[in-house]
């Protein structure tokens, strides 16, 4: 009995907390070498968890799961981003504006401006609104 309740309490005490955030109906955009190849509706579902959050985009009949890990930095004493995977390949976010221009000034971001990952190896490259 002893070892019963050991476990158990291991189990809740180690349990990790996530939530879901919001799941959204949109539209998508796929691109390739900087061409738009695809627009389409889609749902974007998000979340955070311990260590990082989470963004999964169905497009198309397509998955696309993006997870961002959050790092605690002694020297600023605070959490932030230190690492974006998409379909677990390393990927960059940044911003597109309504014209599928990137934005390289992050002073001309708006509500507007869509929200764009793409993998390091530029295979994907989707954003959405």
């Amino acid at each position: 009995m002893k070892y019963f309740i050991m476990l158990v309490l291991s189990i809740v005490c180690e349990t990790a907390y996530s939530a879901p955030m919001n799941e959204d109906a949109t539209i998508c955009y796929k691109f390739s070498n900087d061409k738009l190849v695809n627009k389409s509706s889609c749902i974007v579902s998000s979340g955070y968890g311990a260590g990082g959050s989470y963004t999964s985009i169905e497009q198309s009949g397509n998955t696309y799961s993006i997870e961002t890990e959050m790092c605690y930095k002694a020297k600023t004493d605070d959490y932030e981003e230190c690492g974006t995977s998409l379909n677990n390949v390393e990927a960059n976010f940044y911003y597109r504006d309504l014209f599928y221009k990137k934005i390289s000034d992050m002073s001309l971001v708006s509500d507007n401006s869509l929200k764009c990952f793409i993998t390091k190896n530029k295979k994907i490259d989707i954003c959405y609104k």
